[in-house]
């Protein structure tokens, strides 16, 4: 009974992924997901109380996708110099975002509602914390310094990530260029 839960679930995550990638954050509603999951509207609510709890939901649905991703990205690049890990690490999080197009919908959301950018807030943290341990162990620096500078390195190349949406590929390819540029001569600059 707990993995048919489970399974309904995740298919209401799934059909609310699909209506962002496809008709964005406005076209979310608790009746849109019902209709793209095959399922009643009560469904939906038996689930989560509203939209903003889907949303939320499915954007730590994201957040745990994303983070796996990275962790294992930085795992397999464990042996490379500072410059290398940020190479890999914003590339693994630029396709992330090329390949989790509901994602990019959502983040971009996210800033829009109470819930949506506690949550948002609350990833961005979850992403520092984990990215200044290793900053404080490659850089060198006091902990609590280390998790201001991840959270700059985070937030700065991300920003830069989330312009080169939308954008021709090779202008998408070129601004994810500059992300990496700019991660690495940021931690460069820190580390001097």
């Amino acid at each position: 009974m707990q993995a048919r839960a489970a399974q309904r679930r995740d298919s209401l995550l799934d059909a609310a992924a699909r209506l962002l990638a496809e008709r964005g954050y406005e076209a979310i509603t608790t009746n849109a997901i019902a209709r793209e999951a095959s399922a009643a509207v009560g469904t939906v609510y038996d689930y989560f109380p509203n939209k903003d709890a889907v949303l939320a939901a499915l954007l730590e649905r994201y957040r745990q996708r994303l983070e796996q991703l990275l962790l294992r990205t930085l795992a397999e690049a464990g042996g490379a110099d500072l410059d290398g890990l940020v190479d890999h690490g914003v590339r693994a999080f630029a396709r992330f975002y090329r390949e989790e197009t509901g994602y990019a919908e959502l983040w971009l959301g996210s800033q829009l509602t109470g819930p949506l950018r506690s949550a948002g807030a609350a990833w961005g943290e979850r992403f520092g914390g984990l990215l200044g341990a290793l900053v404080a162990e490659r850089l060198g620096v006091d902990p609590s310094r280390a998790r201001v500078i991840a959270l700059t390195f985070v937030h700065a190349t991300s920003a830069v990530v989330t312009l080169a949406l939308g954008r021709p590929p090779a202008e998408q390819a070129a601004l994810v260029d500059e992300a990496v540029a700019l991660g690495q001569g940021y931690l460069r600059q820190v580390a001097s």
